[in-house]
């Protein structure tokens, strides 16, 4: 019996800090469904904000409602959360905020899954990093992930100095928006937003791209 109430608390409050700090923003529950935890900013969350979020859910889930076990003697079996501290900020929040998200300065966001080329090898060892400065609320028009993925799939095709022209028409208003450095390669910021948008969090442990698994880096 005693173990299973610290099993409880341990759920009830360490879950959700542990996870989304860890998981990017994300629980088990939140990977199912597509939800992603970031800053307002558009950054990852880090392990104050996952812990403020979380341990202000009892806020949240205020007015508790008792359920009298004995109406003579007013005995309360339990309680049942009632949710409308949670159901009245989010709709007085332009993001949809609850009081745990407004206190850490977070949001819940949709992380969406597009449809995106197979048979995609990452060797490039900056990918992954880069791919880390791009804002995690920015999301692809469907033009522009078409446009990308087409990109991706014909570019083991092309030369160094070729793949670097023909992203740079696409990169470029990228690297400023993203605030990376001028010098940074058009081909790679592609390969990264590819990388972040399509495969990661799938079962791939790599980082350059070619269309071909059976090519060799160059």
């Amino acid at each position: 019996m005693a173990s299973a109430i610290v099993l409880i608390f341990v759920l009830s409050w360490f879950y959700g800090v542990f996870l989304e700090t860890w998981m990017n923003g994300q629980t088990f529950g939140k990977r199912v469904m597509g939800l992603r935890v970031v800053s307002v900013d558009g950054r990852p969350i880090n392990a104050s904000q996952a812990t403020i979020r979380n341990f202000l859910r009892i806020a949240d889930i205020s007015p508790l409602a008792p359920i009298l076990l004995d109406e003579s003697t007013g005995a309360v079996a339990y309680v049942i959360p009632t949710f409308l501290i949670t159901l009245i900020c989010m709709l007085m929040t332009k993001r949809l905020q609850r009081v745990g998200d407004l206190a850490a300065g977070t949001m819940v966001i949709v992380n969406e899954r597009r449809w995106y080329p197979k048979n995609i090898v990452l060797e490039d060892p900056r990918v992954a990093p880069l791919a880390e400065l791009i804002p995690a609320n920015f999301r692809m028009s469907p033009s522009l992930a078409k446009t990308l993925s087409l990109y991706i799939q014909r570019r083991s095709d092309m030369s160094s100095g070729k793949r670097e022209e023909m992203a740079a028409w696409l990169a470029t208003p990228l690297i400023k928006r993203f605030q990376m450095l001028p010098d940074t390669s058009k081909d790679l910021v592609l390969c990264s937003l590819f990388y972040r948008d399509f495969l990661y969090d799938f079962p791939h442990d790599a980082s350059t791209i070619s269309s071909n698994p059976e090519s060799s880096p160059e």
